[in-house]
């Protein structure tokens, strides 16, 4: 039985630490693109990607819009985070991005800015839980060790 709970607190850790690096990599991508991505553009939804998410006995519709935008005459391709609200994007609607005039390759849908912070706020919230994990793990073999 206790090698059981180890196995799930190791394993748990893991998982921890996974999500806390990336985490730290959405954050540090939404930085990058806030900071980088200064021109706008008017985006058209040329397709709407529907698709069945299931996690056990939940299944949901998630939705992911994709667009094209023009920037010095050149035709860009880029898409949304999926949403689980149909009536978010329309098809041959528009969008405002936010792109990197130096690459406009580069884009940020206003929308996905509350993707990225879930997640970095998710991934920072699961590191320190894996951290409290570990620290008192090492604390218990530290005080058993001077007994």
């Amino acid at each position: 039985m206790r090698k059981n709970l180890n196995f799930s607190v190791s394993t748990f850790i893991i998982c921890a630490v996974i999500f806390f690096v990336v985490g730290i990599f959405n954050g540090a991508l939404l930085k990058y693109k806030q900071k980088h991505c200064t021109d706008t553009a008017t985006a058209q939804i040329v397709r709407i990607e529907q698709k069945r998410k299931t996690r056990g006995r939940i299944s949901q519709m998630t939705y992911t819009a994709h667009f094209t935008y023009f920037v010095d005459g050149k035709i860009f391709n880029g898409h949304t985070r999926y949403t689980t609200l149909k009536t978010k994007y329309k098809l041959n609607g528009t969008i405002v991005i936010k792109f990197n005039p130096e690459n406009p390759k580069t884009y940020l849908v206003e929308d996905d800015i509350t993707h990225y912070k879930s997640s970095y706020s998710f991934g920072i919230f699961l590191g320190a839980i894996a951290l409290a994990i570990i620290l008192c793990r090492t604390g218990k073999k530290l005080i058993r060790g001077k007994s």
